[in-house]
């Protein structure tokens, strides 16, 4: 399942949304990465409704460090 990065920095479901304009698209490869091996991106508990994700220790810490590892536009 892949996640779509807002802007404003808010993790959201790729097949739950629809993409926004300077959304960044994180793969299925990548998406499992950062949940079940990293652990720093969690479900939110409503996440079959809402589609929402979290960084899973709050800061965006984990979001610095996804920006190094993403391609330059």
């Amino acid at each position: 399942m892949s996640l779509r990065w807002r802007c404003d920095g808010t993790l959201v479901c790729g097949a739950k949304s629809q993409p926004r304009e300077g959304d960044t698209y994180i793969d299925d490869r990548l998406h499992y990465r950062l949940s079940a091996e990293l652990a720093v991106v969690v479900p939110d508990a409503d996440e079959k409704i809402t589609g929402l994700w979290l960084w899973a220790d709050g800061s965006h810490a984990a979001a610095r460090w996804l920006i190094s590892y993403l391609p330059k536009r």
